[in-house]
Formats: C-alpha cells, structure tokens, sequence
C-alpha cells in the first residue's frame, strides 16, 4: 500500500510517542529495581547480586522486552498496516531516547519519593481492606470454634461408639472365628 506524506508523518509522531511511552514503562522497572536495592552504600557495597535480585531482574527485563515487542507490533499493525518501517523503529528510538535522557532523568531523581509514596498507598489499602477482613475472620473462627469443636466431638463419640460396638461384636480381636 502506498503511504502518503501526511501517513509518514503520522507515523513518524506516533512512533516517537511509543518510544516516549516505552520509557515510561521502563521507569516503573527502574523504580521497582531502586526499590529492591539494599539501604546504606547501595549496590556499591555488594560485589555481587543476590541470586533472587538476579532472577528479579531478568524476569523483569523479559517481561519488558516481551510486553513491548508486542506491544509494537501491534502498533505497527494498526499505524502502518502490518508493514515495518526502518523509520518508525528509529522514531520508537528516539522517543525512548529523549524520555530516558530528560524525564527519565527526573523520575530517577525522584524516585525515593515515588517509592515511599507507593509504599504510603499500599499501607493504605492494605489497612483499609486486609486488616478489616483478619479481624472479621479471626472473630468469625474465635465464635464458631466452639460450635465447630461440639459438632466434631459429637462427630468422635458417634464413630468411636460404632467402632467400640464392632469391636465387641468381634471380642476384641481376642475370638477366632
């Protein structure tokens, strides 16, 4: 199919808005790897990673190589009608460039401050709906322990009865037919 100028342009935008998307998306991995970072000196203080941070991050590099690999071809699908463009690939580049180098800078910065406020949040949440249910939970167990213990003593006397009763009817084991 033939691409207009005005098509190409479009294009041309658009991949440098997906690039620009794609550094924001890599900013959440880069938080969340901040995150997992010890206190005190850093990574510096470590000569190597421990084994779960090394399995952490390359899971995170897969998944985001992978979500965006498909993300674009998707986008080239819809933008380009299936075609890839060598142009649209060096936009996707730049855009991620310029979002890495500009306002990735500053989410770095700032990415202390966005992780205790992610922490503050999830705090939040976790007060406001997993605290209510334990303790909704553990009043439930703590009342009908009581009635569950009577219903499985009640259960034990039941079968104990009948095994005692069959024991007898045998002799305890004591009579050889």
């Amino acid at each position: 199919m033939w691409f207009s100028a005005y098509r190409v342009d479009r294009l041309f935008l658009w991949s440098l808005l997906f690039g620009a998307a794609a550094g924001a998306y890599y900013d959440i991995f880069r938080i969340i790897r901040i995150a997992r970072k010890p206190r005190g000196d850093g990574w510096k203080s470590r000569r190597f990673l421990r084994y779960g941070d090394a399995v952490l991050c390359f899971a995170g590099d897969i998944l985001y190589w992978l979500t965006l690999a498909a993300a674009y071809c998707v986008f080239i699908y819809d933008a380009a009608d299936g075609r890839l463009r060598i142009a649209s690939l060096i936009a996707v580049a730049g855009g991620f460039l310029v979002w890495f180098f500009t306002l990735g800078r500053l989410v770095a910065a700032a990415a202390d401050r966005i992780i205790y406020a992610v922490r503050l949040i999830l705090k939040a949440v976790f007060r406001v709906t997993v605290v209510p249910a334990a303790k909704a939970l553990r009043f439930l167990f703590t009342r009908t322990a009581g009635a569950f213990r009577a219903i499985r003593t009640a259960i034990y006397s039941v079968l104990a009865v009948r095994l005692e009763k069959r024991r007898a009817a045998r002799g305890y084991g004591l009579l050889r037919k």
